[in-house]
Parts: C-alpha cells; sequence; structure tokens
C-alpha cells in the first residue's frame, strides 16, 4: 500500500468465529494505532437486546439472527435477511470515513469493525462500503465449539 497521504487508509472487517480474539484486535488497533473501533455487537445488536437476550419484536434484528441460523444449518443466508441490518453498520462506517476527510478532500479514516461474518454478508459489505478489507481469525475448534454453544444459546430463540 502506498504511504501517500492522498491515498484512503484501510478500512479493516476483523471476522471470525466467536472467541478467536476479533475485539481484543479491535480494541488493541483503537488504543495503538489509532483506529476508531466499531464493534457491532457493542453498538448495534445488545442495544436491541432485552434483559440480555435479542428483542423478538426486532424485526430488523431477528431477520439478521435468522441469516446465521441458515448460515449455521448449512443454507445460504438471504440478504433480505441480514441486508437491513447490515445496512446500519455500512452507514455508521462511511460516516466515520465522511467524519474523517482531511483538508483537500482524502479520507483520513482509520476504522475498524470486529464481527462475525458469512461469504454473503461480506459481499454485501463490500458492495457497500468502498475499499474495505477483510481479516479473518481462527480459533482452535475446541474454542469454536464452546463458543458457538454459549452464542446458540445466548443469540438464538428458535
Amino acid at each position: 500500500m502506498a504511504t501517500n497521504s492522498s491515498v484512503d487508509k484501510s478500512i479493516v472487517w476483523i471476522t471470525g468465529y466467536p472467541g478467536c480474539g476479533k475485539t481484543t484486535v479491535g480494541d488493541y488497533l483503537a488504543r495503538y494505532a489509532g483506529y476508531v473501533h466499531v464493534d457491532v455487537d457493542d453498538e448495534f445488536m445488545f442495544p436491541r437486546f432485552r434483559d440480555g437476550k435479542p428483542n423478538s419484536e426486532d424485526k430488523l434484528l431477528m431477520a439478521y439472527l435468522k441469516s446465521w441460523a441458515d448460515f449455521f444449518a448449512g443454507k445460504v443466508p438471504s440478504s433480505e435477511d441480514f441486508g437491513p441490518f447490515l445496512e446500519l453498520v455500512c452507514h455508521r462506517i462511511l460516516s466515520l470515513r465522511k467524519e474523517q476527510m482531511d483538508g483537500e478532500g482524502a479520507h483520513s479514516a482509520k476504522i475498524v469493525v470486529t464481527q462475525g461474518m458469512h461469504r454473503e454478508g461480506r459481499d454485501f459489505v463490500r458492495d457497500h462500503v468502498p475499499k474495505i478489507f477483510f481479516i479473518g481469525l481462527e480459533a482452535s475448534l475446541e474454542k469454536k465449539i464452546e463458543r458457538a454453544q454459549i452464542k446458540m444459546d445466548r443469540f438464538f430463540l428458535m
């Protein structure tokens, strides 16, 4: 990547299974590298919860979670389900990018987004946010199983 200040800085989306360190990496980049950390769970999901569980009356959240249930069931998630939720996230990213324009009109944004993402969601975000870079983190099989069970118990009412 060129170091010319007129070139957009990368907007990075850290993805991966629960427990692989997405939030830790996002917090690290925010603290030590000057990135704005957009934690999708904290900013978009958890505020839609009621009593620590997804609000079943929140159609946007329930559709997003349905896309994940489809993904884990081996089905292709539908953009009709995940799209409206991800549009909110994309709008936040683009707003931050716009807020961080330098005096010459170039983007100086340094944004890191953390959230697991299925391929269909990733492609959706790429269509809405130019020049975004996805990085996938790994976790051990044991950690994936442990965290998947926690997520299933916490997020999926189905």
